[in-house]
C-alpha cells in the first residue's frame, strides 16, 4: 500500500487511496468471516500504518520525485488490470464459501488457480465450507424452525391483509430520524397531547432501524415477528458453557422462545418486551462472566450495556435486577464473613490462643443447638403428639449428665489405640474393620 501510493501521481493518488482503503475494509471482513484473523490484522494494520504516519509517505513521495529518472506512468503495466482484480474477488468470495479460510492445511477450491496436481484437483478440500458449517449448526436449525413456527403463527400479516398493529404498539414513524424526533421531543402530539416521556426502547428500535436503511417499519416488524427465534436462540447461545448436552439446549431454547411472555408479546404488541427476552440470556450470562475469576472491566462495561438494554425494553425489571444484585452482594457478604471468622479462629489456634477452648463458646454452642431443636422440632411434635414430645429430652438430659465421664473414656481409648478420627474410632469398636473405617 505504501509503494503504490508513494508512486502515484497527485491526482490519481486520492482515488488509490480510496480504492486501497475500501479494497482493504472488503479483504478484512472476507478474512474475518473465513476466519483467518491474522490476515485481518494484517489488512487493518497495514492501513493504520499508512494513516498514522503520514510522514513517511511525504518523504517517500519527495524522494521518489526528486531521484526517478522515469515518469510515473512507466510501472502502470506492471499492475494488476481491472478484470484480474475483479477475478480475484470473485475467487476470494467463492473459495469463503467452499472452504474454510481458518485451516491451518493447504486445501484445493474447484476455481482455484496456479499450478496443481492433476487429480488434487478434483479432491474434497477436507475443510467444510463456511454456509455449510453456518446451515448445518444445531443453533441455525433451531433458529430457522422457529421462524417457520413465527411465520406460520403470524400468517394473515403475510398471506392476509393484517397489518402489524393494535395492543401496545403504536404505528411507527416512516424513517429513523422521525423515530429519534420523536424520542427527544417532550411534547407528542397523540390525540389531545401529552408530555409523557417516549419509552427508552426506542433507541433499540432505532439503531435496528438505522442498520435497515432508516426504514423504522421495518424494524419494528423485524424486531416484534422475529422475538421468537431470536429468544430461542438466544437461550440456546447462551446454555453452551452450562449444558454440555445439545438436547437439553435445542429443548430449553425451544422451551424459552415459545414462553407465553414471547408470544404473548406478538399478539399484545408490546416490543419492549420482545427485546428484553432477547436480551436477557446474554445479560444473565455477562453477569456470571464478571463474577468468575477472569472477570475484567470490558465483561463488566458489557454487562451494563445490556442491563440498559433489558431495563429500557422493560422498565420494571429494573427493581427485580436490584434485588437480584443485594441478594447476590448479601450472599457475598455472609460467605466473606464466614471465611474471615475461619481465618482468625485459624490465626488464635496456631497462637495458642484458640477462641472455641472457652467455656462460654460451648455454653452458647449448646443453647444454639437446644433452641433450634426446640424450636423446629419439638414445637411440631408437641402440636400432633402432645406430652409424647418429652422422652425426646432424655438423650439430651443424660448427656449433660454425663458427658464428662463419656468424654474422659473416649480420650483414654483414642490415646491407648492412637486413633485421630471418628471413623478410626468407630472401627476400633468393632475389630478395626476397614469397611467401617
Amino acid at each position: 500500500m505504501h509503494v503504490l501510493l508513494a508512486q502515484s501521481g497527485r491526482l490519481a493518488g486520492i482515488f488509490v487511496a480510496l480504492r486501497l482503503l475500501v479494497g482493504s475494509a472488503l479483504h478484512a471482513l472476507a478474512y474475518l468471516l473465513g476466519k483467518d484473523f491474522k490476515s485481518a490484522r494484517d489488512e487493518v494494520g497495514a492501513v493504520l500504518d499508512v494513516a498514522l504516519h503520514p510522514g513517511r509517505l511525504v518523504f517517500s513521495r519527495d524522494l521518489n520525485g526528486n531521484t526517478a529518472d522515469e515518469p510515473i506512468s512507466i510501472v502502470r503495466p506492471l499492475r494488476p488490470t481491472t478484470a484480474s482484480q475483479l477475478r480475484q474477488v470473485f475467487e476470494g468470495v467463492v473459495g469463503i464459501a467452499s472452504t474454510s479460510g481458518a485451516s491451518t492445511e493447504p486445501t484445493v477450491s474447484a476455481i482455484e488457480s496456479g499450478p496443481t496436481d492433476e487429480d488434487a484437483a478434483y479432491l474434497d478440500s477436507g475443510s467444510p465450507g463456511l454456509l455449510r458449517r453456518i446451515f448445518v449448526r444445531p443453533g441455525f436449525l433451531l433458529f430457522a424452525a422457529l421462524t417457520v413456527f413465527s411465520v406460520i403463527a403470524t400468517r394473515a400479516l403475510w398471506f392476509g391483509d393484517g397489518v402489524l398493529q393494535g395492543g401496545a404498539l403504536l404505528p411507527a414513524p416512516l424513517g429513523a430520524g422521525d423515530l429519534w424526533e420523536s424520542y427527544t421531543q417532550a411534547w407528542h402530539n397523540v390525540m389531545t397531547g401529552s408530555s409523557t416521556p417516549s419509552s427508552p426502547y426506542l433507541l433499540v428500535v432505532f439503531a435496528a432501524s438505522a442498520v435497515l436503511l432508516g426504514k423504522a417499519p421495518l424494524a419494528v416488524s423485524v424486531l416484534l415477528l422475529l422475538s421468537i427465534p431470536l429468544a430461542g436462540w438466544s437461550a440456546y447461545f447462551v446454555l453452551r458453557g452450562v449444558i454440555k448436552t445439545r438436547a437439553i439446549r435445542i429443548w430449553a431454547g425451544i422451551a424459552y422462545g415459545l414462553l407465553p411472555a414471547v408470544t404473548g408479546a406478538i399478539s399484545s404488541g408490546r416490543l419492549g418486551t420482545a427485546i428484553a427476552a432477547v436480551s436477557i440470556p446474554f445479560a444473565i450470562r455477562s453477569f456470571v462472566r464478571i463474577t468468575s475469576p477472569g472477570g475484567t472491566t470490558r465483561r463488566a462495561a458489557a454487562t451494563a450495556l445490556l442491563m440498559s438494554v433489558v431495563i429500557a425494553a422493560a422498565p420494571g425489571l429494573w427493581l427485580l435486577a436490584v434485588v437480584f444484585a443485594l441478594i447476590v452482594v448479601i450472599s457475598f457478604l455472609y460467605v466473606g464473613l464466614l471465611f474471615a471468622i475461619a481465618y482468625y479462629g485459624d490465626k488464635r489456634a496456631d497462637a495458642g490462643r484458640s477462641i472455641i477452648a472457652n467455656p462460654y463458646i460451648y455454653t452458647l454452642s449448646l443453647a444454639v443447638y437446644c433452641t433450634s431443636w426446640t424450636f423446629y422440632g419439638s414445637v411440631g411434635r408437641a402440636a400432633t403428639s402432645g406430652i409424647g414430645f418429652l422422652p425426646i429430652y432424655l438423650g439430651p438430659t443424660l448427656m449433660a449428665a454425663l458427658w464428662w465421664y463419656v468424654l474422659l473414656k473416649m480420650v483414654r481409648i483414642s490415646k491407648a489405640h492412637r486413633i485421630t478420627s471418628i471413623a478410626d474410632f468407630i472401627a476400633s469398636r468393632y475389630g478395626k474393620s476397614h469397611l467401617l473405617g
